[in-house]
């Protein structure tokens, strides 16, 4: 039996040989393929090998598209901030409507003359107009985004407000004069004429005007809004650039 040979000046090994060291790794290549292994078992092999760290990394990634427990999670920069409506119960004032106006259509559409038949259709239509309104109630909300203010109600109303065009933004009641708007009890859309200001586009849950943020343009088009965090809504638009008067809110 051969003997090992160590270097002059080294430490007796006390490995048995045969048997590597502790915290030693062997850095010899090994062979993954068993001796006269076929190509088309090597190839079989590799395959197979691929497989499993493919699942490998794949058990580590978060499943249903989920953040990783203790990973942030990024928000688009250009994401808008909303901001919802006053509480209010319009709603009922648009269930209200729509109920007179689908009793009174049914009515006329039961006589079965040609002026009743007509005007039962029209009345129809007016019903089913303030139906979706009223299911549109929860949808109304104010986006605040780095250029952009925008007032909607679900699919029937969409302003949008160039935060470069605002000249002052302020708490105020109005009085509308003309009134071209939907005007009722805890609801107010689309457009009246108020003295002193002109044409002031309404998208709001309150039809009073008692209480509103008052948001004015260069181009002499103002809105009224009530969002239910109006603190919130001025000190955003203050940090974009807006002028927002003193003592707003």
């Amino acid at each position: 039996m051969t003997r090992p040979v160590r270097a002059p000046g080294s430490a007796p090994s006390r490995v048995p040989p045969g048997r590597p060291r502790a915290g030693v790794r062997d850095l010899a290549p090994r062979d993954p393929s068993p001796p006269n292994a076929s190509p088309r078992d090597i190839l079989r092999e590799a395959e197979q090998e691929t497989a499993r760290e493919t699942a490998r990394e794949t058990a580590r990634l978060p499943r249903d598209g989920a953040a990783a427990a203790g990973s942030p999670v990024r928000v688009a920069p250009d994401a808008p901030v909303l901001f919802r409506p006053r509480p209010s119960r319009g709603y009922l004032s648009l269930a209200v409507v729509t109920a007179i106006l689908g009793f009174s259509a049914g009515r006329n559409l039961a006589a079965g003359d040609g002026p009743g038949l007509a005007v039962g259709l029209a009345l129809s239509l007016a019903a089913a107009f303030f139906a979706a309104l009223t299911l549109s109630f929860p949808l109304m909300r104010y986006a605040l985004s780095e250029g952009t203010l925008t007032a909607g109600y679900g699919p029937f109303l969409r302003y949008r407000i160039r935060l470069p065009d605002v000249v002052s933004v302020t708490r105020t009641p109005l009085l509308p004069g003309s009134v071209v708007a939907l005007l009722l009890p805890g609801i107010g859309l689309y457009g009246v004429r108020c003295a002193g200001l002109g044409r002031v586009r309404v998208c709001a849950t309150s039809g009073s005007f008692s209480d509103v943020v008052l948001v004015r343009t260069r181009r002499g088009t103002s809105y009224a809004l009530t969002p239910a965090d109006g603190p919130g809504l001025l000190t955003a638009l203050r940090l974009r650039g807006v002028p927002v008067r003193p003592g707003a809110f």
